[in-house]
């Protein structure tokens, strides 16, 4: 009865844990489908103004930054629907952390900015399953790297029986100050980014997405300065799906 017990509790807790993912992605197919219209509205009155100031108008950069934000908005909701109807990719197959890094990595890569990915643990790598939302997350972190690196994104990688950590800098001037404790959340105005570009950084989407979809997986988020911007990616050890088999 104990052994039938144990077994109906983990069922319970597994079914719980799939109706929570199912939840997600319905209200991720939800939002793209209600949100197409208005940013599609958006984004036709953004540009009939761009096209209706001049050059010189102060306001232009602010109006070039809703058309480019409206624009990514429009992307991202075109993904998560293409993930959504596709399902997950290769669902029973697992990657090691390094081989999933790359792969998210991939859609983002620049001709001259290099990835470097560094391990840092003995012993063998954990794995993960490939899923549309871990794949997105992991995706918009490593973009927002290759964005604003000068040449270089370094992803270092450390393991455990305690924690997974993924840790992703570029080589950049960092964060602005100000932006660090909203990074991750939804931001209610726009900033200018003196600190990295002199442009606007806009309203951190990106990473607000990147940053819920990670959590959904158990992930801890942080963002921080080091040298250049750094994303600091935490799994609890009983994340690891597998471990690789050591060569002898």
């Amino acid at each position: 009865m104990h052994h039938l017990s144990s077994t109906l509790a983990a069922t319970q807790l597994a079914l719980a844990k799939e109706q929570k993912i199912s939840s997600f992605g319905a209200l991720a197919a939800a939002a793209a489908h209600e949100l197409g219209s208005p940013l599609s509205t958006i984004s036709l009155a953004a540009k009939e103004i761009l096209s209706s100031l001049s050059p010189n108008n102060p306001l232009i950069e602010d109006v070039r930054l809703i058309v480019s934000q409206g624009e990514r908005c429009r992307d991202i909701l075109v993904e998560l629907s293409h993930s959504i109807k596709e399902g997950p990719e290769q669902p029973d197959k697992t990657f090691p952390l390094s081989a999933l890094i790359e792969h998210a990595a991939q859609p983002h890569k620049l001709p001259h900015i290099r990835l470097v990915i560094t391990k840092e643990a003995p012993g063998s790598e954990p794995s993960f399953y490939l899923t549309p939302d871990l794949l997105h997350g992991l995706g918009n972190i490593l973009q927002n790297a290759f964005q604003f690196a000068t040449s270089t994104v370094r992803v270092t990688l450390r393991w455990d029986k305690d924690s997974i950590e993924a840790i992703i800098q570029d080589d950049g001037r960092g964060y602005p100050p100000a932006l660090l404790p909203h990074l991750g959340n939804p931001q209610s105005s726009q900033h200018k980014d003196n600190s990295r570009t002199g442009k606007y950084l806009g309203l951190g989407l990106g990473l607000f997405i990147a940053k819920t979809l990670l959590s959904q997986r158990q992930a801890y988020v942080h963002f921080y300065n080091d040298g250049g911007a750094c994303c600091l990616i935490r799994w609890p050890g009983t994340m690891r799906v597998v471990r690789s088999e050591k060569k002898d």
